[in-house]
């Protein structure tokens, strides 16, 4: 018996277009991988304000992965003026939540 193995090259165009349909009904994680691919420039534009957007959107609906990029963001200073506070806010809500990453980024911040 053989198997085959189906290797589809990577198509940013094509994937973003389905994120973007599946972001406008709502699809909480097409909306988080749309501010990824933002914040990374993956088939876009490096663009760190459209990758806010889109994780603020995710963040809104309790996306604890989007939670963390934006404290990203913020300690970063990208797309953003850097603020710790915010970072560490955004961090905290993400610790909240179980999130080990963002944990070891308040401890290293210097928060609880």
């Amino acid at each position: 018996m053989s198997s085959y193995l189906c290797v589809t090259p990577k198509d940013y165009s094509q994937a973003i277009s389905w994120y973007r349909m599946a972001a406008d009904k709502g699809n909480i994680v097409a909306i988080n991988t749309l501010g990824s691919l933002y914040e990374n420039g993956n088939g876009v534009p490096q663009d760190y304000g459209e990758a806010m957007a889109w994780y603020r959107k995710a963040a809104d609906q309790g996306s604890v992965t989007a939670m963390v990029g934006i404290g990203s963001l913020y300690a970063n200073g990208r797309g953003v003026n850097k603020d710790d506070s915010q970072a560490r806010l955004w961090y905290q809500k993400a610790a909240n939540a179980g999130d080990e990453g963002a944990k070891k980024a308040l401890s290293q911040s210097g928060g609880k």
